[in-house]
């Protein structure tokens, strides 16, 4: 009986760090693009990026992009959410600048210079 308590100690301690974690940075995030969209850019700092591929069906477009500040990603090549009328700004080799946030869990560009 005492190494099956032991057991599923263990077992509860191992798997509570993982959704704590989890919990913590969707919620976080979701706040994030609330407050954002106060203002256009409410001093955040726009990304410099080219547009890959655009998949206009999808509401996903890829691009290869600089760092993203405001989610202290590095720069790299990626698929982002984008709704109709941010997609339909865009063009595959067009240079751009944008902000990109957490938006129901998906990273989703929501401004565009």
């Amino acid at each position: 009986m005492k190494n099956l308590t032991l057991t599923s100690a263990i077992i509860l301690m191992l798997g509570m760090p993982a959704y704590a974690e989890s919990d913590h940075s969707a919620g976080h995030g979701e706040a994030k693009a609330d407050e954002a969209h106060g203002d256009a850019n409410d001093g955040m700092k726009f990304a410099k990026g080219t547009i890959k591929k655009i998949d206009a069906d999808g509401g996903k477009v890829t691009i290869n992009h600089g760092p993203l500040h405001n989610l202290d990603m590095p720069a790299m090549t990626m698929v982002f959410r984008a709704d109709a009328d941010m997609i339909a700004k865009m063009s595959e080799g067009q240079d751009i600048e944008f902000i990109a946030e957490p938006v129901k869990g998906k990273l989703t560009v929501t401004h565009l210079k």
